[in-house]
């Protein structure tokens, strides 16, 4: 009789979490054109609502293109491996930093083991 129910609900808690996650993508790149990381375009921002009105209309633009999808494991293989590439690009560019600039304050410095160790794995997957 209430089976619907828990569908129901995992529903909501997956729309509540991907409304957000794009509402706080639109911001970062919003902040990465303020920067000049993105083009200037992307700094614009609604007067009347404070929001990046480009930045969501990109983010719309990639949804409908990933929702053109038929099946769910193609987006999940695809996403795990970009987040994968950036992850592993982003700790490679650390341990550059580390070889190429050691004299750079960092307001936090581990032991080399571990960003290596987390590349290696990140590099596997």
């Amino acid at each position: 009789v209430m089976r619907w129910i828990m569908p129901f609900f995992v529903a909501c808690s997956t729309f509540g979490a991907v409304n957000g996650g794009i509402f706080a993508s639109s911001r970062l790149f919003f902040v990465g054109a303020r920067n000049g990381h993105m083009p200037k375009s992307m700094a614009l921002i609604n007067i009347k609502h404070l929001t990046p009105i480009p930045c969501l209309i990109l983010l719309c633009l990639i949804t409908i293109g990933l929702i053109c999808s038929s099946d769910v494991y193609i987006l999940i293989n695809f996403t795990s491996f970009v987040e994968s590439l950036f992850i592993t690009m982003s700790v490679g560019g650390l341990l550059y930093l580390r070889w190429k600039r050691p004299d750079l304050e960092r307001p936090i410095k581990v032991n080399l083991i571990l960003p290596i160790l987390f590349f290696l794995i990140c590099g596997f997957l």
